[in-house]
């Protein structure tokens, strides 16, 4: 099992930790892209890596961006224990990115100022293009899975979708596209399914989205074509036969689940998978406790510690559409808990530990 991270991260750890630990949570994140005559800018934040002034820069297809950075107090008070926090917010520039140069796929990536990459899972994916063709509901319904500006909702499912596939290919040699049948457990407002359909949801596959946000289904109805949803109680099972689907993904469901219930549904989950399917899935492990309680949860780690899975912490975003009021959590589980408990039944496949911020990423193998 992966030890805990401490949650006040020392200098010992930062000093190197991208060459050293290249699986250890680093938070940045884009919070808006312009693209004008004078070139593509971005807006963002990004702890300054090693904990130094002006090592962070950030890249756009492989191009060096000039950088501006101003204080960011927000971002200094969540992570206080991370050196010159404060300093964390940016404006990434590119003069030579104007007009249709910033056309088609835009991936940006962190590194330091020597040009020492991060993984390549701290990338982010966005296509001016997406957002003709990406259906984005009001922030009412996105705060049912946090609150999100139309660009960032874009950019996130972009992201999801194109390092699920990516995840995919690496354990099978196949992509989505590939597949014949997709379904998205706890889909929401199809963040991520809607990319899923555009990028890889030509000819054969059939895509599906599943969700117990009754709301979030309904409009997926209305509003997108091509795509069966369906509205699935707070327990299974599913109306689906047996062996239905070639992958289940899923973003960030089991990190909202009781005990209980995590287990049923991963049961349920491998029911409807066929023999050799894939169940992708996404977990908070022990180092988001970095990102998610800087100043430390000893509950949360006692639990871990002694359980390997803490599902105490009780979460309110969709207790407006479901019935049982205790039902959505936040949950937090040990890497050895996901293996031996939720990996009953498959072979694991796939482990990356900060797969996406501060989430893991799992991959599962149904026999």
């Amino acid at each position: 099992m992966m030890g805990l991270v401490n949650s006040r991260i020392s200098h010992a750890v930062l000093r190197n930790h991208a060459a050293l630990n290249p699986q250890m949570f680093f938070g940045w994140n884009i919070n808006h892209i312009s693209r004008m005559s004078s070139g593509l800018q971005v807006n963002g934040w990004a702890l300054p890596l090693d904990g130094l002034l002006d090592n962070t820069v950030l890249y756009c297809n492989g191009v060096r961006a000039e950088m501006q950075y101003m204080s960011d107090a927000v971002v200094g008070n969540i992570f206080p224990a991370w050196p010159n926090a404060s300093m964390a917010s940016f404006k990434a520039v590119w003069p030579r990115l104007a007009g249709d140069r910033a056309e088609g796929l835009l991936v940006f990536d962190i590194r330091s100022a020597d040009g020492s990459m991060l993984p390549a899972k701290h990338r982010m994916m966005f296509d001016f293009s997406d957002e003709a063709v990406i259906q984005v509901p009001d922030a009412e319904l996105v705060a049912h899975i946090g609150p999100t500006p139309p660009q960032m909702f874009i950019q996130t499912g972009r992201t999801l979708a194109m390092q699920f596939d990516a995840a995919l290919r690496t354990v099978s040699g196949k992509g989505f596209e590939s597949q014949t049948a997709i379904l998205e457990w706890g889909c929401g407002p199809a963040r991520v399914l809607q990319h899923v359909k555009h990028l890889y949801g030509g000819g054969e596959v059939t895509t599906t989205g599943i969700d117990v946000d009754s709301v979030a289904i309904d409009w997926c109805k209305s509003r997108l074509s091509g795509i069966e949803f369906k509205t699935c109680e707070l327990n299974p099972p599913v109306d689906y036969p047996d062996s239905s689907f070639d992958v289940v993904y899923a973003y960030s469901v089991l990190t909202h689940l009781r005990k209980q219930d995590a287990g049923a549904w991963v049961k349920e989950i491998n029911r409807v998978l066929r023999p050799g399917g894939h169940f992708i899935f996404t977990t908070l492990g022990t180092s988001s406790l970095a990102w998610l309680h800087p100043h430390g949860n000893q509950s949360i780690e006692d639990a871990l510690n002694t359980n390997g899975i803490y599902d105490g912490a009780k979460n309110t975003d969709i207790d407006s559409v479901i019935s049982d009021k205790d039902y959505y959590r936040n949950t937090w589980v040990t890497d050895a808990y996901t293996r031996n408990v939720w990996g009953a039944g498959f072979d694991v496949v796939l482990n990356e530990a900060c797969f996406h911020h501060y989430q893991d990423m799992w991959v599962l193998r149904k026999p």
